[in-house]
């Protein structure tokens, strides 16, 4: 493929797209210009809310106002200012329990200092001292501990109460890896799928939406003064280092990204190519997401006329938001690189599945929050990029991490609009 000729590029080999979402809402038709519902009285007919009367149509709107979410939480507080400061809380320093089982250890699983354990039962307390009250995003240092194999949860309170809907489950991930980095073949020479097992890292994590509907992690009112946090164990058990109030940052755009580029004089590197093969995935969020063996084309690799051999990843298993597949690759020279997918998107027929792309843990630019991977039936080697240009990052020498997360895209605001008008 021509493609394959671009000098200064990262490929991944191969990114399986194959995304579904399938949404049952009772008594609602939805296309993308008009929100119509039908009930009894029209016999289940669509009806537009245009061909209702103004006053019943905002009737209806004022109606589904609904004060328990997250967007109402925001209006409330929409005047309220950002800090821009860090404010940490240590783990063990924590102001009560409600139950057995949460201890203090020195030098967890490779940890410098303190931590507590956190069992699946029971709640922990901190109290933390504000000292401008403002949003604040919340970010969580902790170590999944093992439990029954599922993602852990949290109920999330302030001063005992919860601020609003989401911040009653949170969720954060396990990972999982290949169980041998060798290939094991079976006795006609077929690759077996790797089993997948824990790998158990620290991490860091935000709070953020379970269902992907927000792009940003939840931002959470503090007033001046002294406050509580309380986590309530909902499933699994966790090792948590410190909790941070902090401020995201604003994620530049690439057009910001690019003149910053020109100002260092940052120029695009030279017979320079790195291929990483998806299969060798070095973490995933879920034991679910593992190799796959395709042989819809000669050009996979690696490829074997009549033996099955592990070449893909993704599919079927990678569909809900939030789950997430991580890479690590090296670099020789410094520089400005494209990055390449080589991918097969054939489940959404008309439409595009979305994935996030974080660098080292961090956006590059703002572009990279939905990526949209077109349908098609073929394998296609997509280049990063919008309509004029592809996308230009810059890779320093060394070891890099590459991240893609399952993301909403545009229809999450769709979504929240639905759940909030219809569902509550």
């Amino acid at each position: 493929m021509p493609i394959l000729k671009r000098k200064g590029m990262v490929v991944f080999l191969v990114v399986l797209l194959l995304f579904t979402m399938i949404i049952f809402v009772k008594g609602l038709v939805f296309d993308k210009k008009n929100l119509v519902y039908a009930n009894e009285e029209n016999d289940g007919r669509a009806v537009e809310e245009t061909d209702l009367p103004i006053e019943e149509n905002e009737i209806m709107i004022d109606n589904l106002v609904d004060e328990d979410s997250y967007d109402f939480y925001l209006e409330q507080h929409a005047d309220k200012k950002r800090p821009e400061r860090v404010i940490r809380i240590e783990g063990e320093e924590y102001s009560s329990v409600s139950d057995e089982g949460f201890s203090v250890k020195d030098n967890l699983e490779g940890l410098e200092g303190k931590s507590v354990i956190t069992p699946e039962v029971g709640s922990i307390t901190w109290k933390v001292d504000v000292p401008e009250d403002g949003l604040y995003n919340l970010r969580i240092h902790y170590y999944p501990l093992e439990g029954k194999s599922s993602a852990i949860e949290r109920e999330m309170l302030i001063n005992q109460s919860i601020p609003f809907d989401g911040a009653d489950i949170l969720l954060f991930d396990r990972v999982w890896g290949n169980e041998n980095d060798e290939i094991v073949r079976d006795d006609r020479g077929n690759d077996i799928t790797p089993r997948q097992i824990e790998k158990p890292i620290w991490q860091t994590a935000s709070f953020v939406n379970r269902d992907g509907y927000y792009e940003d992690p939840y931002l959470f009112y503090f007033q001046k003064g002294e406050q509580e946090i309380t986590l309530n164990a909902i499933r699994e058990p966790m090792a948590i280092d410190y909790i941070e109030l902090y401020q995201e940052n604003t994620i530049p755009s690439y057009e910001e990204i690019k003149n910053e580029y020109n100002e260092l004089g940052l120029e695009k590197t030279s017979g320079q190519f790195i291929k990483i093969q998806a299969e060798d995935a070095i973490y995933k969020s879920s034991p679910t997401v593992y190799p796959l063996q395709d042989r819809s084309s000669p050009t996979m690799e690696p490829y074997h006329v009549s033996k099955l051999r592990n070449n893909a990843i993704g599919g079927m298993n990678w569909k809900m938001p939030g789950q997430w597949i991580e890479w690590t690759f090296d670099v020789e020279e410094e520089g400005l690189y494209q990055i390449a997918f080589k991918r097969k998107q054939d489940q959404l027929r008309g439409t595009f599945a979305t994935r996030s792309v974080t660098i080292d843990g961090e956006y590059p630019f703002s572009e990279l929050k939905k990526i949209p991977f077109k349908y098609d039936l073929d394998w296609d080697m997509d280049v990063l990029g919008d309509a004029e240009e592809p996308y230009l990052f810059h890779l320093t020498e060394g070891t890099h991490t590459i991240r893609v997360e399952v993301a909403l895209g545009e229809i999450a605001p769709l979504l929240r609009t639905i759940e909030s008008s219809v569902l509550k």
